[in-house]
């Protein structure tokens, strides 16, 4: 049977176990769905600060406003509750707005009956493996010890609320190290989602999810927009 190009260069960097088997996802994946409930059993009963700058943009992509949040989350029992800490818009206080903004949201998503996208659990993770396929796409073009893996719902543009998408992984660890990805299925009055997530500061514990960079625009007829923002993350000991 005959290789891609890329099975040589992965030789020197997977360990044994993975190169005994024709397709490494068959070691890599149940030891990245390890990694995914290690993280998630480290966030129980911690407190995470999310600290969140959004932008709105003109035609040129430079900023029309600015709007800037902290916010606390805590694990319970699987689910995440977040608080707003403080938030501020072009340089005034909106904490309040915000805060009833969220809850407004929070809301209107529970009683909604449409499954939506979500990132407290990915497609890595032991919960969804069995809802994607995936595929391995070869080394890393700039660091050819990382693998490329993509993924996608098995349902296809079907599932409502799955992701599809391309993940960066240390095979020798079984480690995620980012994850490009965007809905199957936008959100109302979207025309485009794009989302990254990070995973930085490796410890003997394994890595965490360090920042989420989204961009996304869309509108109705002539009202258009354009979005970006960043969030990254403080953990607690």
């Amino acid at each position: 049977m005959r290789f891609p190009y890329w099975s040589m260069a992965l030789s020197f960097f997977l360990p044994l176990s993975v190169l005994a088997n024709e397709d490494p996802l068959a070691e890599l994946l149940p030891r990245l769905a390890a990694a995914e409930q290690a993280r998630e059993q480290r966030r129980q009963g911690r407190t995470t600060l999310a600290t969140t700058v959004w932008e709105e943009l003109d035609d040129e992509g430079k900023t029309k406003s600015r709007l800037e949040s902290v916010e606390r989350n805590e694990w319970r029992g699987g689910k995440r509750a977040s608080s707003v800490v403080r938030a501020t818009q072009d340089g005034q206080d909106v904490t309040e707005k915000v805060r009833e903004q969220r809850v407004k949201e929070e809301k209107a998503r529970a009683e909604s009956k449409e499954k939506q996208f979500q990132l407290d659990y990915l497609p890595f993770s032991a919960r969804e493996q069995g809802r994607y396929r995936f595929e391995v796409k070869g080394p890393d073009s700039r660091r050819p010890n990382l693998l490329r893996i993509a993924f996608a719902p098995k349902e296809g543009s079907k599932c409502p609320d799955g992701l599809v998408g391309e993940a960066l992984v240390d095979g020798s660890r079984g480690e995620l190290l980012r994850i490009s990805t965007r809905p199957t299925q936008l959100p109302k009055l979207a025309d485009k989602v794009d989302i990254t997530l990070e995973f930085d500061a490796p410890g003997a514990q394994g890595r965490e999810l360090t920042r989420i960079l989204a961009t996304g625009e869309g509108g109705v007829l002539f009202i258009r927009r354009r979005v970006r923002s960043t969030t990254t993350f403080s953990y607690a000991p």
